[in-house]
């Protein structure tokens, strides 16, 4: 299995995972709908928003 954090900084990761468990709290609160959506379809929404912006 791959590790996401690969080949960033040790001194980073800290940030990192403080960013990514905000990002989730977030979600979570203000976008309940989406975050309790199965992986596939979570996905496939967050695919078809950032092609709206593009």
């Amino acid at each position: 299995m791959t590790q996401p954090t690969k080949g960033i900084p040790p001194e980073m990761r800290p940030l990192i995972d403080d960013l990514q468990y905000r990002q989730e709290l977030h979600d979570r609160i203000f976008h309940s709908d989406i975050y309790t959506l199965a992986k596939p379809e979570r996905l496939k929404h967050l695919v078809l928003h950032q092609c709206k912006y593009i």
